[in-house]
């Protein structure tokens, strides 16, 4: 090997060597800037976990409060609304929820005898949609229109009571209609052939058919 040889050698191992330098630099470079991203994208899940954490606090209170104030209005040994929130592992977060009294928690109605009855479920999907109005931005106007809302309520009197289950449940949603704060400040248009209800109601309007003709008084 004659020395011009040599020397192409040499300049091969010194062109490897550089672009083995340059591409060690661009290694580090994207290492860095990997990094850099890891910690940014943490920091975020960190911030989107906290955010859901208290998102989902307050929307367990904003289900679960109403529900039990209104379960709590109506009868004597109510049922509480539990929400629980259970990530399914697809990227989204399912909310469950269910009736606990005296610690045990059933599903609102289910096929196994664990039900807990109409009534329960037409005061608590009313309460419902109380909490849905109020979590609305921009919140609509304060106007609820129900038909038959708690057709399922038993007219049944409670241990050492004078009214029903029905009255106090007309009783509740004259509470609701109040102005803030002993109420909500909401107008409630009611269908209902229900006396009790029709008791509670500010303003009735008796709607009559004849000949297929209605007629309201």
């Amino acid at each position: 090997m004659n020395l011009q040889n040599l020397r192409h050698k040499l300049e091969r191992k010194k062109g490897s060597r550089d672009q083995i330098q340059r591409d060690l630099e661009t290694a580090t470079s994207k290492r860095q800037e990997a990094e850099t991203e890891i910690r940014h994208t943490t920091s975020a899940q960190a911030i989107i976990q906290a955010v859901a954490i208290a998102t989902q606090k307050e929307l367990r209170y904003r289900i679960e409060e109403p529900v039990s104030l209104a379960l709590g209005a109506v009868y004597q040994n109510p049922y509480k609304m539990v929400a629980d929130f259970i990530f399914t592992g697809r990227g989204t977060t399912e909310c469950h929820l269910g009736f606990e009294r005296d610690g045990v928690i059933i599903t609102p109605v289910d096929n196994h005898g664990g039900s807990s009855g109409g009534g329960p479920i037409d005061i608590a999907s009313f309460a419902l949609r109380i909490g849905s109005w109020s979590l609305a931005i921009p919140r609509s106007r304060p106007i609820l229109i129900t038909d038959e809302p708690f057709r399922w309520i038993d007219k049944e009197k409670g241990k050492g009571a004078d009214i029903t289950t029905m009255h106090l449940a007309g009783q509740f949603l004259k509470e609701v209609t109040k102005p803030p704060p002993q109420g909500l400040g909401l107008q409630i248009i009611c269908i209902s052939h229900i006396r009790e209800l029709i008791d509670s109601a500010d303003k009735v309007f008796t709607v009559t058919m004849n000949n297929k003709v209605s007629s309201i008084e």
